[in-house]
Order: C-alpha cells, then sequence, then structure tokens
C-alpha cells in the first residue's frame, strides 16, 4: 500500500513535521495522522527519524508532551498532599498566587505597615 509519506517530497515531509509541531503534537500524532507504522518493537517511526535528521524535534527533546507534563506536576502535588505533606513544602501548591514562594509571602505580611 503506498501511502503519502513513501511518495511525498523532502520539503513537504518536512512542512507537515514544522505544522504538527507548531500544533504541540508528538511524533507518534504526526506519524498516525500521516499513516505511517511505528517501526516493529520500538515506538519511534520514520517520522521521528526523519525529523530528527534534518534538525525537528519534538516536544523539545523531553519525549513528554505539555500535557503529561502538567498531569505530572497535578498528580505530584495530590500525592504529596495524600502523604500529609504541608502546603508550605510544596513549592507548586503556591501557583494560584503567581507562583510566589511561600518565604516572600510570609515576609511581605511581617513587614505590613498599618495605619
Amino acid at each position: 500500500m503506498s501511502t503519502w509519506w513513501k511518495n511525498a517530497s523532502t520539503e513537504d515531509r518536512l512542512k507537515q513535521i514544522d505544522a504538527g509541531i507548531s500544533l504541540g503534537m508528538t511524533a507518534r500524532q504526526v506519524a498516525m495522522n500521516l499513516r505511517v507504522q511505528l517501526y516493529p518493537g520500538s515506538r519511534e517511526s520514520a517520522v521521528s527519524r526523519f525529523a530528527n535528521n534534518h534538525g525537528r524535534f519534538f516536544n523539545g527533546r523531553s519525549g513528554k508532551s505539555p500535557a503529561k507534563s502538567a498531569a505530572g506536576k497535578a498528580g505530584g502535588l495530590v500525592s504529596a498532599r495524600r502523604r500529609g505533606v504541608m502546603n508550605l513544602s510544596i513549592s507548586s501548591a503556591f501557583s494560584i498566587f503567581g507562583d510566589e514562594q511561600p518565604e516572600r509571602l510570609a515576609s511581605d505580611a511581617l513587614n505590613f505597615e498599618g495605619a
């Protein structure tokens, strides 16, 4: 079966890869959209190898999508709270305050000069 990937020029392939990267897609998602199969016994496809060989990298080379990274952070926060760790010890618990650290919040409260 002939697919678009097999018949496409290098420029066309790179355009598809660049579009996928700009949309925040993973190499696997781009491969699925282009109907490129994964290599047997591997999580890698011809799309990811082709992209890497031409200087394109998905997700900053980390292998984690932004959604997985955010889920890991949220899961870590929930896990710490279940273990009974105080919120003051969890730096990510203060993200609702604009990522301010607890020390800064405490020092601002102590330096308050009331009328």
